[in-house]
């Protein structure tokens, strides 16, 4: 675990110590005067006072890096929800629409075209997982694309498919 998760954090906490010090020290040396019994209650406070903001904002961070990883987290079960539903729904297809033809030899013709095919109402929203960018998994981008591309034209070859069949070979068939 880091304490300075980044180099501004922890040139900043660096200045501040090394001012606060040479407050202490300048203090304790010039004030030959003051009794050093006064002063180091007053300095003990400085420090607390600095340490305790240091831990709120370490623990501030914290909080907020835990929330952002959680949003990831989300996004990524969101987005394999859509991965699976779409798989689902071209898993169905092929149950119910191809597997029973398979064998055939005139099976462009003998497969029953699809009505209604429904793709899913989920939208596959790659940019809430952008951050994958930011890691060694860059390449799941490129491959998501290409997945949503592939569904996307298997969908539009099922229904294209079935508009042929139902619109334009079955009614020359029938004549």
């Amino acid at each position: 675990m880091k304490i300075f998760p980044t180099k501004q954090e922890k040139i900043i906490t660096i200045a501040i110590v090394s001012f606060l010090l040479g407050i202490s020290i300048g203090l304790l040396t010039a004030l030959e005067s003051t009794e050093r019994k006064d002063l180091i209650p007053s300095v003990a406070a400085l420090f607390a006072a600095f340490f305790g903001a240091s831990t709120a904002f370490f623990l501030e961070s914290r909080s907020r890096k835990k929330e952002k990883r959680e949003a990831q987290l989300d996004a990524a079960n969101q987005l394999l929800y859509v991965l699976f539903e779409r798989l689902n729904i071209i898993k169905l297809f092929q149950i119910d629409f191809i597997s029973p033809v398979r064998d055939q030899s005139d099976r462009m013709i003998t497969m029953q075209p699809v009505a209604n095919f429904h793709t899913p109402e989920s939208e596959l929203k790659v940019e809430k997982v952008s951050f994958l960018f930011q890691t060694s998994h860059k390449e799941l981008m490129f491959e998501l694309h290409v997945v949503n591309e592939q569904f996307q034209e298997a969908v539009n070859s099922i229904i294209y498919r079935s508009h042929m069949h139902l619109n334009v070979f079955q009614p020359l068939l029938e004549m």
